[in-house]
């Protein structure tokens, strides 16, 4: 089972491709603030990362700090989308904020095994919102 949790996690990361939305600040600032798209690939990897964690070595502990992450990133990007991906971003951010529900209902790594099915659908979710913003990225930034 801990196989397919890794296949769903693989798909998150093909659904958020990075795209590239230039960066409007004057060359001249001495701390550029990051583009969209600059926010976009640290949450892509990110993600990458979640979809990569061996589940079994890492353990509830890895699994939810991998989740962490993301959310992390997810807010990062909040703060430099526009008003047109703003709805994407949240959707992506209320999928985490499940997926960190359900970590929060495992107690140990045994109960992850027994629960592996809603740890699945979590990720499901992350995946399914990942598409949704690569598609509002595109959009934007094409």
């Amino acid at each position: 089972m801990c196989t397919k949790l890794i296949t769903i996690g693989a798909v998150a990361v093909l659904a958020l491709g990075v795209a590239a939305c230039s960066d409007d600040d004057d060359d001249n600032d001495a701390t550029p603030t990051p583009s969209v798209g600059d926010q976009a690939a640290t949450l892509q990897s990110s993600v990458q990362a979640l979809a990569s964690l061996n589940v079994i070595s890492a353990g509830t502990s890895g699994l939810t700090a991998a989740v962490d992450q993301v959310k992390s990133d997810a807010e990062a990007l909040k703060t430099t989308a526009s008003d047109a991906i703003a709805p994407d971003v949240e959707a992506l951010q209320t999928a985490i904020d499940d997926a960190t529900d359900t970590l929060s209902n495992i107690d140990s790594d045994a109960s992850l095994s027994a629960r592996i099915a809603d740890v699945e659908t979590a990720l499901t979710g992350i995946a399914t919102a990942a598409a949704d913003l690569k598609g509002s990225i595109d959009t934007e930034c094409s």
